[in-house]
């Protein structure tokens, strides 16, 4: 029969029902899962706290995973630690030639100008003279005295600061030269070293021996063959602190001081002694 001997409208469009196939007739789990590329999902459709922040535990990295010689000593400058990181006990003393007056006022000066003190001048210069002098003449006189060569003894520094005072000079220029108390035992050009002082605040630090040391080392570079010292023979008694600038026989002795003679010196009750340091041996 030809082709065309089935007419097309034979069929009638209606003849299947539009619900003949029901809508679940496929399940929805028919397309697997991975049937969808990874990459089909976009990058920004995981919420970004999707991973917790404690999901790494701070322990991951062991705390001595970086040696400790890792960094070498010297990466650290010197200076990164200030200088009052040292506490005030341990810090060096210097001792140094007395040639700033402000410095020596501050040590043996009056807290006011016009007052009549000292100012170490008593076995310093004659006596006539030392009675004559009054009020800011002392300091002057003393003035007078810091600009010479050599100067009138040694200060203590604590870093900037002004703690110390030790007056030493050739004996024959001094008043122990003509003193009938205080013998001269030989000839020998020595060095006197009378008067040691510390700051009210700054005692107790052992002060008082760095002042003998570094007047010692004052004398011997300049020259001086010995030095004496007059202390008194206290035995371990307590000295009244306004007598204590002659020091005391112990003291002297730590010092490497010897007793060399007795003297008819009397200060505080307690007898004067004379001491002597001979520098003419080995460097000490």
């Amino acid at each position: 029969m030809p082709r065309d001997a089935v007419p097309t409208d034979a069929v009638p469009t209606d003849a299947v029902p539009t619900d003949a196939v029901p809508t679940d007739a496929v399940p929805t789990d028919a397309v697997p899962t991975d049937a969808v590329p990874t990459d089909a999902v976009p990058t920004d459709a995981v919420p970004t706290d999707a991973v917790p922040t404690d999901a790494v535990p701070t322990d991951a990295v062991p705390t001595d995973a970086v040696p400790t010689d890792a960094v070498p000593t010297d990466a650290v400058p010197t200076d990164a630690v200030p200088t009052d990181a040292v506490p005030v006990d341990e810090r060096p003393i210097e001792v140094r030639p007395a040639t700033v007056f402000d410095d020596v006022a501050t040590m043996v000066g009056p807290r006011r100008p016009d007052a009549n003190v000292c100012w170490c001048l008593s076995y310093r210069i004659p006596s006539k003279e030392n009675q004559a002098l009054q009020g800011p003449a002392r300091g002057e006189r003393v003035r007078q005295l810091v600009a010479e060569d050599p100067p009138p003894g040694v200060l203590a520094y604590d870093g900037a600061e002004v703690v110390g005072w030790a007056a030493v000079h050739p004996r024959a220029d001094t008043t122990f030269a003509r003193n009938r108390k205080i013998p001269r035992i030989d000839d020998l050009p020595v060095w006197s070293l009378w008067c040691v002082r510390v700051r009210p605040g700054h005692r107790g630090r052992g002060i008082s021996h760095s002042l003998i040391s570094g007047a010692v080392a004052f004398a011997r570079a300049q020259g001086a063959p010995a030095v004496e010292s007059y202390p008194v023979d206290n035995d371990g008694a307590k000295v009244d602190l306004t007598m204590a600038y002659v020091g005391t026989r112990a003291m002297f002795e730590r010092a490497g001081f010897v007793h060399a003679a007795d003297t008819d010196s009397v200060l505080n009750g307690f007898p004067r002694v004379l001491m002597r340091l001979d520098l003419r041996g080995a460097e000490r």
